[in-house]
């Protein structure tokens, strides 16, 4: 295993800094233009090895290493933190502007929040009459399996909720 030592040697002495702040790699890179170095004959994103040589943790809910910079060769570990698809999309939407396409917002929603927020109201899991699956997919034009997820919270987006 390459000491940690020698791993941030070969790291430092392949960077340069930007006037942002960002440290660019300036080896090997992806063709999505992230940093990559080999560590014991392993292909690794120069940015998750920094995080973890400056004492960044990725866990089970936050397996990723996002960038607060928006820039895919940078390594600085200030630069860089744990988080998920969802928080990336999220920020990237945040950052650049990119419209809301949750619940109703989906060009294939079939379904708007309010409707949404009915059925939940009606259902009954278990159920064989008015409330059940069946009959609100019936109502509503959309599948069973459907109606079930949206109770369960899997499927369209929920409305912001007002914290008190």
């Amino acid at each position: 295993m390459a000491t940690k030592n020698r791993l941030l040697r070969r790291l430092y002495n392949r960077r340069h800094i930007t006037s942002a702040g960002c440290w660019e790699w300036i080896g090997w890179c992806s063709r999505k233009g992230y940093g990559m170095i080999r560590v014991d004959g392993k292909a690794m994103a120069v940015h998750r090895v920094s995080f973890k040589l400056h004492g960044g943790r990725c866990t089970r809910r936050k397996p990723m290493v996002l960038h607060t910079c928006d820039n895919p060769p940078c390594f600085n570990p200030e630069h860089l933190y744990a988080g998920n698809a969802r928080r990336n999309a999220l920020d990237v939407a945040e950052r650049t502007g990119w419209p809301d396409r949750s619940g109703e917002h989906n060009q294939n929603c079939k379904l708007t929040d309010g409707q949404v927020a009915e059925i939940r109201c009606r259902y009954v899991p278990w159920s064989r009459g008015q409330a059940s699956a069946n009959s609100l997919a019936a109502e509503y034009g959309v599948g069973a399996a459907y109606i079930s997820w949206l109770c369960r919270e899997e499927r369209h987006a929920r409305p912001a909720r007002s914290v008190s």
